[in-house]
């Protein structure tokens, strides 16, 4: 699981992030908005925002963060813990409300439970080692660069990535392409669809890491490894 964090205090932010890596989450510390944005690009399950930012703004960065990404869990935390505080924050977009001082037993709980709750609604998010698939964008990311996909190819590449380690055939994967409302499928369009995600994946097909070909059947998204 990948949190990004934005703590412009450095020990609080180290010691947030160190307590969520000792308990196998990937942590992207940063200390100023542009780190943070630049955190979000590698599109972590779950945001944790810190409002006492040194220019004040901290419910500007939420907004923008927010509208930037409207799936995206956020937990802010503040010293300005009091009920106007909090209901601003929700209304800009926050998905929970920490206040300072913090527990970290309660920050993991908080973490885990905003990223199983967005896994639980629509499965917005699928990760897949280093790729990322974000269903709310209709957008794909390798180590957080997006990868620009067509609406064809990207849900090509989540119907193929839905269901890793198992044979597609052709006429399944045309049939559930074509099932999605986006252009039908035909002929050898499957073919170059695939072979145009595998360029965009840096896959080879002779030595594939994603996407492998079962001649005379059909294609197998190839199962990753998960942080």
């Amino acid at each position: 699981m990948r949190i990004a964090i934005l703590d412009e205090d450095p020990e609080l932010g180290r010691q947030m992030a160190g307590y969520l890596k000792e308990h196998n989450m990937e942590a992207l510390l940063a200390s100023d908005p542009q780190a943070f944005r630049s955190a979000l690009s590698a599109v972590p399950d779950v945001a944790v925002l810190g409002l006492d930012l040194a220019d004040g703004d901290g419910y500007g960065l939420l907004t923008e963060t927010r509208r930037k990404d409207e799936n995206l869990p956020i937990l802010v935390v503040s010293r300005r813990g009091d009920l106007p505080d909090r209901l601003l924050g929700f209304q800009l977009g926050a998905d929970d409300f920490l206040s300072r001082p913090l527990e970290q037993r309660e920050l993991l709980a908080r973490v885990r439970a905003l990223a199983r709750r967005n896994r639980s609604t629509g499965q917005q998010r699928r990760r897949h080692g280093a790729l990322t698939l974000d269903l709310g964008r209709r957008a794909a990311f390798l180590k957080g660069k997006d990868l620009e996909l067509t609406a064809n190819e990207f849900e090509g590449l989540w119907v193929l990535a839905a269901h890793a380690g198992r044979a597609l055939t052709r006429p399944e994967l045309k049939e559930r392409l074509n099932g999605l409302g986006q252009a039908a499928v035909e002929g050898r369009g499957l073919d170059i669809m695939v072979s145009r995600l595998r360029s965009r994946l840096g896959d080879d097909a002779r030595s594939p890491r994603y996407i492998k070909t079962l001649h005379g059947v059909g294609y197998m998204f190839l199962p990753q490894d998960t942080d």
